[in-house]
């Protein structure tokens, strides 16, 4: 009898999540409040439509785009039947949406994260738990944790430049002394450190050559360029993107780069 109202509640569920995608606002604001008392329900099946409602942060509906952020508000950082969540509850729980992730997720994902900020639901405390784990890099942390923590940072650094600025030294140091994939990240992080306002752009001070963030991502692409079963396309990338929004010249870094590699 229980595997049976399993069954049937999967099944609902998945009617449900379908519904996300009707053109008419009020059936998919009903399947967003079903599809949450669910999950608070304990139904694992509604993890699967409680993730599929998360595209719905860029409908053209305003209720709706409203409704999915106070649904992962109620969710993730303050239950409707308890205390708001701490800050590492909330640092880990945005954590965890990353894990599995597609693109189109992680950009929906990305846009939630700008909305939280907005309206004050990441405090400067959950953003500390983010840069804490990262430093302190304790045992038990697996890399794919260090790896959504910086995910995490990049989509808080893309509202908040000034995050990459007053940490950068913090991010020499702990974004590039593990694996490629964290590599990877931090230059994607890095890039957030550009002012989005043209004026804002042109008043950041750019590193130098030698400054230490320079060195060490020229360091880590020549370090890793032969290293088997890595995706060393995948970072190059990221890290020439990274050294072309902060170095302050570029193109003496990368030729410099290019010729080592190629003796």
């Amino acid at each position: 009898a229980v595997v049976t109202k399993q069954s049937k509640g999967h099944r609902v569920i998945v009617l449900v999540s379908q519904l996300l995608a009707s053109k008419s606002a009020s059936d998919i604001l009903e399947s967003i409040d079903f599809l949450v008392s669910a999950y608070e329900f304990g139904l694992k099946a509604a993890e699967l439509g409680v993730r599929k409602m998360l595209v719905l942060v860029f409908n053209t509906d305003q209720n709706v785009r409203e409704a999915v952020v106070n649904a992962y508000i109620r969710l993730y950082i303050k239950p409707i039947t308890g205390k708001k969540c701490g800050p590492e509850t909330v640092a880990k729980n945005l954590m965890n949406m990353t894990y599995g992730s597609t693109i189109g997720e992680m950009m929906s994902l990305k846009e939630l994260v700008k909305l939280l900020i907005e309206k004050e639901h990441v405090s400067p405390r959950a953003i500390k738990v983010l840069l804490d784990l990262l430093v302190d890099k304790t045992e038990g942390v697996q890399s794919h944790e260090l790896n959504a923590a910086t995910i995490i940072l990049s989509m808080v650094a893309s509202v908040d430049h000034t995050l990459v600025e007053q940490n950068i030294n913090l991010l020499v140091v702990a974004g590039f002394s593990g694996d490629i994939e964290l590599a990877k990240n931090t230059c994607i992080l890095l890039q957030q450190g550009i002012p989005a306002k043209k004026q804002d752009a042109q008043d950041f001070t750019r590193l130098e050559e030698t400054h230490r963030l320079v060195t060490t991502i020229s360091d880590k692409l020549l370090d890793t360029y032969n290293t088997p079963h890595v995706d060393w396309i995948g970072f190059s990338n990221e890290a020439v993107k990274a050294l072309y929004c902060l170095s302050e010249v570029p193109d003496t870094v990368l030729t410099e780069i290019l010729n080592k590699l190629l003796v």
